[in-house]
């Protein structure tokens, strides 16, 4: 019989792990630890002053960063070494004199106690940029910095540098209740002003309808119209007045007619008018104002071609579409009622893109732009038709060639379809 094996040799036992090492550091010491863990965003909890499996990890973590693996040891030269990490971070971020590396610290580091510092610089940099994109970039990524008023303060002045309605139409847009406003708003009121165009006085009142600076423009036109206005023009202007209750601005009129145009068949009419007003109460009451009106003479006594009929006036619409050569296959309805006021009926956007793109070989983008264009030209085209007052535009989904027939038979007859 064989001798039994020999047992296996027992292995020798693993030496025990190395336990962390915590040195004898105070509470206040250890929350120091958390706290620069935490600004420099390894150490989301919070500082407590107590060694937990999380500080660990984070002490780790940053060990890591910084060339040492697997050491989670917690000592006093841990403490300096994450000061000194801390500070450099922010200081190599300053010295980069950039603000789009200063910005990701800020979202890298988000507890950062250079926070405040950084966005400083931030500014700094903008100022010594000095333009409106710079000031904008800020205002929008720090909206709660105190710093914000003053950038705007500065875009501000670099829009008043530039000083055109266009300027500070983009400056209200983005800033519409801001110190600056008013400003921004008598800027542009000077620059309608200047222009010497009533029209563009009343583009100021379309756009700031409760600005004080609105009945300014309306003065404004008024005595502009008394001073170069003709005959007819003022006795049309007057009319209007009377209608909607204007009287003091109605007599003014007619009395300048009067005095400007002695013997013409307007200072007779004029002279009429006063009379009228004169016998109903000139002036007594809204309720005086609407007799007047209703006694006032049809818009065509102001001459043969002051106000012309709806009909007269549609043909001369479409006279003005068929001569601008761009509106020659772009159906356009017109419709007008007694006071010239223009409403264009246009193609929708569908039926258009619907025959076009096919036939073009374009893009549905340059289709769309070229729609859109084609409807501006002919609002423009139709409201610079003497007698029109105003223009509106709606628009149909009827199908191009059905429009063109309603347009076809409106222009050959005068009269239209029914809407």
């Amino acid at each position: 019989e064989s001798a039994p094996a020999p047992a296996a040799p027992t292995p020798p036992a693993a030496p025990p792990a190395p336990q962390p090492v915590v040195e004898d550091l105070s509470p206040d010491a250890i929350k120091e630890i958390q706290t620069l863990l935490r600004e420099m965003n390894l150490f989301l909890g919070r500082p407590a002053g107590k060694v937990t499996p999380s500080v660990r990890a984070s002490v780790r973590l940053f060990n890591e960063q910084d060339g040492l693996p697997d050491d989670d040891r917690i000592t006093p030269r841990l403490i300096q070494r994450l000061r000194q990490a801390h500070v450099e971070t922010f200081v190599q971020a300053a010295k980069s004199e950039s603000v789009s590396v200063l910005e990701e610290y800020l979202r890298k580091y988000p507890y950062s106690s250079y926070k405040e510092d950084a966005i400083n610089h931030i500014f700094e940099l903008a100022k010594k940029e000095n333009t409106i994109e710079g000031y904008d970039r800020f205002v929008r990524h720090f909206s709660d910095s105190p710093m914000v008023r003053e950038a705007i303060s500065r875009t501000f002045q670099l829009y008043k540098e530039r000083n055109t309605v266009e300027g500070y139409d983009e400056f209200l847009a983005k800033y519409p209740n801001r110190p600056e406003t008013a400003q921004a708003i008598k800027s542009e009121f000077d620059l309608y002003s200047a222009s010497g165009n009533a029209d563009d006085l009343k583009e100021f009142s379309r756009k700031f309808p409760t600005s004080p600076l609105s009945r300014r423009g309306a003065e404004k036109n008024f005595q502009h119209e008394l001073e170069t206005g003709t005959a007819q023009s003022l006795y049309i202007a007057a009319g209007k007045m009377e209608r909607e209750g204007d009287l003091e601005k109605a007599k003014m009129a007619y009395q300048r007619i009067i005095e400007a145009f002695p013997g013409s068949e307007f200072s007779v009419k004029a002279s009429d008018r006063l009379l009228v007003m004169s016998d109903r109460g000139f002036g007594a009451s809204p309720t005086a104002a609407r007799e007047l009106s209703g006694s006032l003479p049809a818009a065509e006594d102001a001459g043969e071609n002051a106000l012309p009929k709806p009909n007269q006036l549609r043909a001369q619409c479409y006279q003005a579409i068929k001569a601008n050569p761009q509106l020659r296959n772009f159906p356009v309805i017109v419709r007008l009622n007694k006071n010239g006021d223009a409403t264009l009926v246009v193609p929708d956007s569908i039926p258009w893109m619907q025959e076009y793109p096919a036939k073009r070989g374009e893009s549905h983008l340059t289709t769309i732009s070229l729609w859109q264009e084609l409807i501006k030209q002919a609002s423009e085209t139709v409201r610079a038709v003497p007698g029109v007052q105003s223009v509106k535009v709606t628009q149909t989904t009827e199908d191009l060639a059905a429009l063109r027939q309603r347009m076809s038979l409106d222009m050959n007859t005068g009269e239209g379809a029914p809407p």
